[in-house]
């Protein structure tokens, strides 16, 4: 019942499957993450500073899918782009940004897995901010033949909706791991706990 109001509170005028899929799992993602925040120990300060901002984001992300500022971003671009006189030829700047997009999108993996190699909970929630911070970034750079394929219906959601959920559950079982850990080494260090 509270969820449900909750949710269209959230969702605003407009309904939709992917838009409500965004909200609800980025609201339990950034609750998930602001809870690992509290329950990771003060001796782990980068890690509790890390599920902080981990939440942030996902607050961020809630609301952008609830106001749309991405696509508020991209019709800016669009209309910049059309104002100068160069929105016909637009076509290799955005092959550009989505290559260098790539690029980047794999090297912050490789560093994430090299800077949080024993540490699989936060592997798992910056994956998942990677894979939704790359759906939106897709969105903004708006190249319409990327944007068929992402706002293609697939099953009950759009490909973006399944991409914000897959994003959405990486963040939320990582973080649900760290709570899980959090409360282990609280059992096997009750000193350190203290």
């Amino acid at each position: 019942m509270l969820i449900d109001s909750l949710i269209r509170v959230l969702e605003g005028p407009r309904h939709d499957p992917t838009r409500t899929v965004g909200l609800v799992i980025y609201l339990v993602a950034s609750i998930g993450c602001f809870t690992a925040f509290a329950k990771t120990r003060r001796d782990r300060a980068s890690h509790r500073w890390f599920w902080f901002a981990q939440g942030t984001v996902k607050l961020l992300f809630l609301l952008d899918t609830r106001f749309d500022w991405r696509l508020r971003l991209a019709d800016l671009g669009r209309n910049v782009a059309k104002a100068g006189g160069w929105y016909a030829q637009r076509g290799p700047t955005q092959e550009w940004l989505l290559a260098g997009g790539v690029v980047v999108f794999l090297a912050l993996l490789v560093w994430v897995r090299h800077r949080f190699a024993r540490d699989s909970p936060a592997t798992i929630a910056l994956g998942g901010t990677a894979l939704s911070l790359a759906s939106r970034i897709a969105e903004v750079i708006s190249w319409h033949d990327l944007d068929r394929g992402l706002y293609q219906s697939l099953g009950p959601l759009m490909v973006v909706g399944w991409a914000w959920l897959l994003g959405g559950l990486a963040i939320a079982i990582g973080a649900v791991g760290e709570v899980f850990l959090a409360s282990r080494r609280k059992q096997l260090y009750p000193r350190a706990a203290a």
